[in-house]
């Protein structure tokens, strides 16, 4: 696809097409968003400020691929820098998702992982000033009453939203 670049930014260019404007990532264009349970079905989500909303924001964990990753490696990385939690098994990975179609051209891929443990620290690296508060959500617990507690302090992201309905699904089929 040929386009105009408008501005050029570290990660992002600005572009156009005719008279439509779009944001494209230029040198990671591929990242990973982990939907990941415990062994006592407990959705792992993490809490981080994000500067273009100007507060925290509750979402699933996630990171951009590396070159060379897979997105199995990603996931597994991301989980264990940000939360702590690892191991787990691999249930479904979706590849190159879009993630706002209409204004850029990043896409995802979402890795499904169960059955997590603790077997780290967690909180994000120091090195990329990442701050990171970890929330485990009881999936057998009333999801609706944490998130609207939760909404009150920080916004929902809604990929967050997508793996507690998987989350929850899950759980539901158990029974």
């Amino acid at each position: 696809m040929k386009y105009d670049v408008i501005a050029l930014g570290k990660w992002l260019e600005f572009c156009k097409i005719g008279n439509y404007e779009f944001f494209h990532r230029h040198n990671k264009p591929n990242g990973v968003i982990v939907f990941a349970t415990t062994t006592t079905d407990e959705l792992i989500a993490v809490e981080q400020f994000r500067v273009p909303h100007g507060h925290n924001v509750l979402e699933a964990p996630a990171g951009l691929m590396d070159e060379g990753e897979t997105p199995i490696q990603t996931a597994r990385r991301e989980l264990l820098e940000e939360t702590g939690y690892g191991k787990g098994r691999v249930v479904k990975v979706f590849k190159n998702i879009a993630i706002s179609p209409g204004i850029c051209t990043e896409t995802l891929n979402i890795v499904i992982l169960e059955d997590v443990q603790k077997i780290g620290e967690g909180g994000g690296l120091k090195s990329e000033n990442e701050n990171i508060k970890v929330h485990l959500i009881p999936l057998h617990g009333d999801v609706f009453k944490y998130l609207k507690k939760m909404s009150k302090t920080c916004t929902i992201d809604l990929k967050l939203l997508t793996s507690l309905f998987y989350g929850l699904t899950k759980v539901l089929c158990q029974e």
